[in-house]
């Protein structure tokens, strides 16, 4: 594909991404890093394959089909959301299959974009019953530390539903001035 004479003027962008991509595997770079650049590859990539089956491989196109659909099913539960937790961990040790880790501190048995979903209500409820516990003064200066922007996002989300929103904001923290 990169050397076709027809797909020349958009060579760059292949070598460009494949660049990007040993950059990324070499120096250990987020799997999901890459993903815009995928809607443009599998559309080169689709209309070079039709042209070789147009002419060539005619009697290839309905396995090829097949096997697309086959493994569609088979890793559809990994990209969407169609089980419940309990059955994707037991689903994923049925398959034999462990997704790469794509943070440092995840331990949890489901794929990281999955286990982010949970349990942020309720991180929100506990800090929240700690806030309204709180002395009046103090409620005044307390202000709420977050390991990542995942549970900062949880706080801003939730808080409001829990009485705790910009609360947890003291304007001292952000104003500048002298000391």
């Amino acid at each position: 594909m990169l050397g076709s004479r027809e797909c020349r003027r958009y060579r760059a962008i292949g070598i460009i991404y494949l660049i990007t991509l040993a950059e990324f595997i070499i120096l250990h770079g987020k799997s999901y890093y890459l993903a815009p650049a995928y809607p443009m590859l599998f559309a080169v990539g689709g209309v070079a394959i039709e042209r070789i089956f147009a002419s060539h491989l005619k009697w290839l196109k309905p396995v090829l089909l097949s096997a697309m659909l086959v493994m569609g099913a088979l890793f559809a539960p990994f990209v969407v959301p169609i089980l419940p937790p309990d059955k994707l961990v037991a689903y994923m040790r049925a398959i034999r299959f462990q997704p790469p880790c794509t943070e440092t501190s995840h331990t949890a048995a489901l794929p990281q974009v999955f286990a982010d979903q949970f349990g942020w209500e309720q991180m929100v409820g506990s800090v929240a019953h700690v806030y309204h516990h709180l002395r009046p003064e103090d409620e005044k200066r307390a202000a709420i530390f977050c390991q990542n922007y995942g549970e900062g996002g949880a706080i801003d989300f939730f808080g409001p539903k829990l009485g705790c929103h910009q609360r947890f904001r003291p304007p001292e923290l952000f104003s500048v001035g002298t000391a």
